[in-house]
């Protein structure tokens, strides 16, 4: 069933954290409602889905999340309209206090067993039962550099000196909340400023260091496009929450060589090079003997 058939869209998070007996879920209570549910929330505006999902958990929690895997997307019908809830796991802020609220009343942590018990709603624990079961992961994105300036309305001598437009510039800006959606902390731009200014908005934020990467520039491709992959391989191997940016011409060279990690034939769908100026493609994965295993792909537009 495709999105244009939805009336209602909605986002929200399943929040779980790690114990000695094992891992727990929070379930929150809303009293207009009088259920037990997650914590999701309509989209407001034009707002992306993700920042539904990490405005939603912070209202609702009154703590921020990181993202991890995308779960399946629930699709039901409310007052003849259907809605879908698009869901992630999530982990939150260790570090603050769970706040009540006029929507949400009182939190309980419980076990997938607990959950099943105390949740309103099937479709809720189907979905806690999923996420109890996927592995940790790290998030590595592979995004285009947001809008550039034409190259016919450049002047300069040299276009890895081509600015974004104004556009991009704005991009750019949105994209902070959507990196900072996934605990994105090791930033790998090609030294092209377009695909630099793509990512200093969100260095500026969060005090993220930039690593400069020859091999995902257009000219370092065109030189050696197997530098590149060799260089996505070797981050691929070093779990941390990544983002790399580079250019269109790169991107074929970049989901090729996706094709050869483990995990990669159930996602090879979403490897497709065409990617807008802004979007980006989220790769989660895991180790396995030393090896990287993706366990989910997804891929956005701002």
């Amino acid at each position: 069933m495709s999105d244009d058939s939805v009336s209602i869209r909605a986002a929200g998070v399943v929040p779980m954290r790690e114990t000695a007996q094992g891992r727990e879920v929070l379930a929150v209570h809303r009293p207009h409602r009088k259920d037990w549910s997650l914590p999701k929330g309509k989209v407001e505006g034009e707002e992306h889905i993700i920042v539904t999902a990490m405005r939603e958990c912070r209202e609702e929690t009154g703590v921020s999340a990181v993202l991890g895997v995308p779960l399946p997307t629930q699709i039901y019908s409310v007052d003849q309209r259907l809605k879908s809830v698009h869901y992630w796991t999530a982990t939150l802020d260790a570090s603050a206090d769970l706040v009540t609220n006029d929507e949400v009343d009182e939190f309980r942590w419980v076990t997938k067993a607990e959950s099943r018990e105390l949740l309103t709603y099937p479709h809720d624990a189907d979905l806690v039962d999923l996420a109890l079961t996927t592995p940790q992961t790290s998030p590595l994105i592979i995004l285009r550099h947001t809008q550039a300036t034409k190259r016919s309305d450049f002047k300069g001598e040299l276009d890895s000196e081509r600015p974004l437009s104004v556009r991009g510039y704005h991009q750019a800006d949105d994209l902070v909340a959507l990196l900072s959606a996934f605990g994105i902390m090791r930033l790998h731009p090609s030294p092209a400023r377009r695909c630099l200014e793509t990512l200093q908005p969100y260095a500026e934020a969060t005090g993220a260091e930039i690593h400069l990467e020859e091999s995902l520039s257009e000219d370092g491709n065109a030189d050696n496009p197997f530098a590149g992959v060799l260089r996505l391989g070797e981050l691929l191997h070093t779990l941390g929450a990544t983002v790399i940016c580079t250019h269109r011409p790169v991107m074929p060279a970049l989901m090729d060589g996706l094709g050869g990690v483990s995990g990669a034939s159930d996602w090879a769908d979403l490897f497709d090079p065409r990617l807008a100026p802004g979007s980006f493609v989220v790769i989660h994965r895991s180790m396995q003997d030393n090896t990287p295993l993706i366990q989910s792909v997804e891929r956005h537009s701002l």
